[in-house]
């Protein structure tokens, strides 16, 4: 009996690997609805080989990262792992951000790019210039906090990989979030501020850093007042200040600056608040920082 069923298998199997190339060239070449594309792609994907393999992968990819709901999202996740001998890491960006998926393809994209295999991982990283050009060139369309947050941990990690991509992408990366104050992009303020601030104190000025160009020859000056400007006129996390601009070592300058030419009384009473979000040693620091700086100013 079990013999049987062995020789059962076998012989399933053999169809199945025998009836592959036909349906592979069915779903390269059909009209086949996404959600089943994907289903039965996955199932042929393992049962062809060579060309027939990369071009199905790269058809499933296209369409998928374009219009499959997040309901495929587990079997997008697969194939982009196995992506890796058939697909670049540049088109494989540019697949994830096609300007014809919708607001949520797209941040589901990214998040699966930023979850991906080490291997995939370190190549998107490699692109994070690309990736933030054409994230940054869809502004007018729904920007959703994941999406940020996934962005800016690519950002952050594209530095062990690239740092001279780092650098122009987190000014592209700024730019965008301090012109977007109405979107929930903190997160992406958090990692760029500290990479672009570095550069402007060494004397450095990238071409995407238009925002800064003023006549103004202190640059670090201008960029404080600039992410100051952008967190008292946004909802954002006032805890997200502190997480920019510590990293600078400015933040006592960046006080000094807020509490001296602002009308911070209701954002400094919120920021005390949000500090319950960061560690107790942490908070304690910042509370008397903040007190510090305000009895410097004879303002307590």
């Amino acid at each position: 009996m079990r013999l049987l069923a062995r020789r059962l298998r076998k012989r399933s199997s053999a169809n199945c690997r025998s009836r592959a190339p036909k349906l592979a060239r069915v779903l390269i070449s059909g009209n086949v609805p996404i959600e089943d594309l994907l289903q039965k792609g996955c199932r042929v994907l393992p049962l062809v080989e060579g060309r027939m393999k990369a071009d199905l992968t790269l058809r499933v990819l296209t369409l998928g990262l374009s219009t499959a709901d997040a309901t495929e999202n587990f079997r997008l996740k697969d194939l982009i792992s196995e992506s890796t001998t058939f697909v670049d890491s540049h088109r494989l960006v540019a697949l994830a951000t096609p300007t014809t998926a919708s607001p949520r393809r797209v941040s589901d994209n990214v998040i699966l790019l930023d979850q991906a295999n080490s291997a995939i991982r370190e190549g998107v990283l490699a692109e994070i210039e690309e990736l933030s050009n054409r994230l940054a060139r869809r502004r007018d369309q729904v920007i959703f906090e994941d999406l940020a947050i996934s962005w800016a941990h690519l950002l952050a990690d594209s530095g062990s990989v690239n740092r001279g991509a780092q650098n122009r992408a987190a000014g592209v990366v700024l730019s965008f979030a301090l012109s977007e104050l109405e979107k929930p992009v903190s997160a992406l303020v958090v990692v760029a501020f500290p990479i672009v601030y570095a550069e402007l104190a060494r004397g450095r000025d990238a071409p995407t850093l238009l925002s800064f160009l003023f006549s103004d020859w202190d640059r670090c000056k201008t960029a404080r007042r600039k992410i100051l400007q952008a967190f008292l006129n946004s909802n954002w996390p006032t805890v997200d200040l502190v997480r920019a601009v510590e990293p600078t070592g400015d933040l006592e300058v960046v006080f000094e600056q807020l509490f001296r030419e602002y009308n911070s009384e209701s954002f400094v009473a919120r920021l005390r608040h949000d500090l319950i979000s960061l560690r107790a040693n942490e908070k304690e620091r910042i509370e008397k920082l903040i007190d510090r700086t305000l009895k410097n100013l004879g303002k307590v």
